[in-house]
C-alpha cells in the first residue's frame, strides 16, 4: 500500500561488510539499502519518507499521525536528547496517536477505506467518525508543531 523510507546509520567493515548500526523495534529480516549521499547523520533523528502506491485515503490520514507523532517527539531541543521529558497534555496526545497510528495499520491492512465501517464499533464511516477526529486533532497540532 505504502512504501517507507527511513534514515540508517550505517559502518563499514574492514573487509567490506556493511553493518547496520540503527536500532529497530520491531526487528526487521531484511533491509534494502539505498545510499543517499546527499544525506549525513547530524546528531538527531531523521523522519522516515513514506510514498503511497495506493489510492486508499485512509493512507493519507496514517502518514499523518505519524508525521505528528514525529513533530511532538523531536520537538525543540527534543531532537537532539536521547530520551524525551513530555507535559501532561502531550502525553495524553501521544497516546492518543499511537493508538490511532496501529488501529490505521491495522485497518489499512485489512483493505478498509475511508467509507468503511469506522474500527472503534460505532457503525458509522470511518471519516465520519475516528477519522474526523483525527484530522481535527491534527489540524489544532499542526498550530503548534512544524509537521
Amino acid at each position: 500500500m505504502f512504501v517507507e523510507a527511513e534514515f540508517h546509520g550505517i559502518w563499514k567493515s574492514d573487509d567490506g561488510r556493511i553493518i547496520d548500526i540503527t536500532p529497530k523495534v520491531p526487528s526487521i529480516d531484511n533491509i534494502l539499502f539505498l545510499p543517499d549521499t546527499n544525506r549525513k547523520y547530524e546528531g538527531f533523528q531523521v523522519a522516515n519518507r513514506k510514498m503511497k502506491i495506493s489510492d486508499n485515503g485512509v493512507l493519507d490520514d496514517y502518514f499523518e499521525c505519524c508525521d505528528a507523532l514525529f513533530a511532538i517527539q523531536n520537538h525543540g531541543d527534543r531532537k537532539f536528547k536521547k530520551g524525551i521529558v513530555l507535559q501532561n497534555d502531550e502525553i495524553k496526545i501521544i497516546e492518543f496517536l499511537v493508538s490511532m497510528k496501529y488501529s490505521l495499520h491495522r485497518f489499512i491492512y485489512e483493505g478498509n477505506n475511508r467509507n468503511s465501517v469506522c474500527f472503534c464499533n460505532s457503525n458509522l464511516k470511518y471519516k465520519r467518525c475516528c477519522g474526523f477526529m483525527l484530522r481535527k486533532v491534527i489540524a489544532d497540532l499542526k498550530l503548534y508543531y512544524t509537521f
